[in-house]
């Protein structure tokens, strides 16, 4: 969506005939940029939190009765708000 966004910026700069057109273009380089690597973060975030998942199901499986202690223990703590 935000690629999108910015290629249809991008059209309308190339739209413009001044001056401004070069920092604009300058800007929307700098944007594409960011998203970029916004989008490198948010997949190695993704890759975290399935490593986390998989080490979550794997402890709960090898520690049944532990995991299910400290999911209570959570669940009691949030009852009363803390």
């Amino acid at each position: 969506m935000l690629k999108d966004t910015l290629i249809q910026f991008e059209k309308l700069i190339n739209k413009i005939d001044s001056k401004e057109k070069k920092k604009l273009l300058k800007l929307l380089s700098q944007l594409k940029k960011e998203a970029n690597e916004i989008s490198k973060t948010h997949k190695q975030l993704e890759i975290s939190l399935e490593g986390i998942s998989t080490s979550v199901q794997d402890f709960e499986s090898t520690h049944p009765k532990l995991a299910a202690a400290v999911n209570e223990l959570c669940n009691l703590l949030a009852r009363i708000g803390i």
